[in-house]
């Protein structure tokens, strides 16, 4: 029967009419938007119904107590025990952590999470400054709350650089501790290594030679000299004045520069010893010195019209970290050398013979010894006017190479005791320029 049937080939293809998909599209989105139409007609119908929003509440809480306390529970029960049935470990802890994470989000009647709407803030807000911070001065950690930009209290957190200095002294003979002075305050290492060097030679009543002595005044002082222009610098950089931090590295490392020639290194010296230094002076050195001091006066009248003319510097400073005699003495504060000093040979420039000079004062040290001081054998305190204030050391000896006790008094630390009553009620923004005043290197707060 199938002897008479011809197979023909057609090009003939159905075509589909044009706008098929776009109109298949188009009644999907007006389903959809059906669709919600009534379902936001039943949510608004469901809303003017008495008690309708209680009972709905009703619903939702009760659902949601039967899957967490019923439900969640019998599965897991259920899941565990066939896979002890299986021979598998079950999973009872990764459960039970599911199961407390289990959590309910309140949604609309559209299944959208409802929109907060913003409220003014009338709380306090915390900040963190630090450890690491642009603009501090350390691995130090600020707590500051804040209302708006007032400060309302900060809460120093010190430690971060803990390493134990204390400890290691009662461990090691003086020379063999000297090195480790130096990281105490990196920035005036001559006053760490005096402060170590000076414990011992009073103990041990060890006279030191003149010559010494006069060579340990002039790397004090030179060192005085390098560590506040490192203070000045970056405190300039902080509030705003840029310029001046260029200028004053320049004379800082000329400082560096003596420093290298009379003891190998610019910074980190280890070059005071008990009973005097470990060097003489070289060929010259007294000559460069005292050419630096020549250039380095006439380098102060910049900072002069850098700094104390510089608007920038006088907006950011004025009224700003004030301190009252009276707290300088509750809070033990110290600053510009003042006790060491007293029994030394004092002059002064004559104002009138140096006009350009009105505004700052010059002590110049003569040659003269370090004095003496009769002090308990086994058990004395010692102290030199560090850059940042007093700088001292309580030591006990008990007859032994090592120290038995070795308490250090950094200035840093004592001085950052007032930065809470400092900040508050000023800006945020004035924290930064009221730590900076105060100078703080964390190595010696920190130790």
């Amino acid at each position: 029967m199938w002897k008479n049937t011809e197979l023909t080939i057609s090009d003939y293809t159905e075509k589909k009419p044009k706008g098929t998909e776009k109109n298949k599209e188009k009644d999907k989105i007006e389903e959809d938007k059906r669709r919600e139409k009534a379902r936001i007609e039943i949510a608004e119908a469901w809303d003017n119904i008495i008690f309708a929003q209680i009972l709905r509440g009703l619903v939702l809480v009760t659902q949601s107590i039967f899957r967490k306390n019923i439900l969640l529970p019998f599965l897991i029960i259920v899941k565990n025990i066939i896979r002890i049935l299986l021979f598998q470990f079950p999973e009872w802890s990764e459960d039970l952590k599911d199961w407390n994470r289990e959590m309910h989000i309140k949604c609309t009647y559209n299944g959208e999470k409802p929109m907060n709407i913003p409220a003014t803030r009338n709380d306090l807000m915390v900040v963190n400054m630090g450890p690491h911070h642009p603009s501090m001065h350390g691995v130090l950690r600020l707590i500051v709350t804040l209302d708006g930009e007032d400060v309302i209290d900060c809460e120093p957190i010190l430690g971060y650089l803990h390493r134990g200095m204390e400890k290691i002294a009662e461990n090691r003979t003086i020379i063999q501790y000297l090195p480790y002075v130096t990281r105490w305050d990196y920035l005036a290492t001559m006053f760490t290594e005096a402060i170590t060097v000076n414990g011992p030679e009073q103990l041990g009543n060890i006279q030191v030679p003149k010559r010494a002595s006069y060579i340990r005044v002039i790397m004090l002082e030179l060192s005085r000299i390098a560590s506040h222009l490192l203070w000045l610098g970056p405190f300039m950089a902080d509030i705003g004045a840029q310029t001046p931090f260029f200028y004053i590295f320049r004379e800082r490392e000329l400082i560096y520069d003596l420093f290298e020639a009379a003891t190998g290194m610019r910074m980190m010296h280890n070059y005071f010893r008990i009973g005097g230094v470990a060097a003489d002076l070289p060929h010259g050195w007294i000559d460069k010195c005292l050419d630096f001091c020549d250039y380095f006066l006439t380098g102060i009248a910049e900072y002069q019209k850098l700094i104390t003319r510089n608007p920038i510097f006088l907006e950011r400073v004025e009224g700003v970290g004030i301190i009252g005699t009276e707290e300088v003495i509750n809070w033990g504060l110290s600053g510009i050398p003042g006790g060491p000093y007293e029994n030394l040979e004092i002059r002064y420039f004559d104002r009138e013979k140096n006009p350009k000079w009105n505004d700052f004062e010059y002590r110049f040290i003569s040659k003269k010894p370090s004095p003496t001081f009769e002090l308990p054998k086994q058990e004395l305190y010692v102290r030199v006017e560090a850059p940042k204030g007093e700088l001292g050391i309580f030591l006990i000896g008990d007859q032994g190479g090592f120290p038995w006790r070795w308490k250090i008094r950094p200035p840093g630390f004592i001085n950052l005791q007032i930065l809470p009553q400092l900040v508050k009620r000023m800006k945020l923004a004035d924290i930064m320029t009221i730590l900076g005043s105060i100078d703080i290197i964390m190595g010696e707060v920190d130790r």
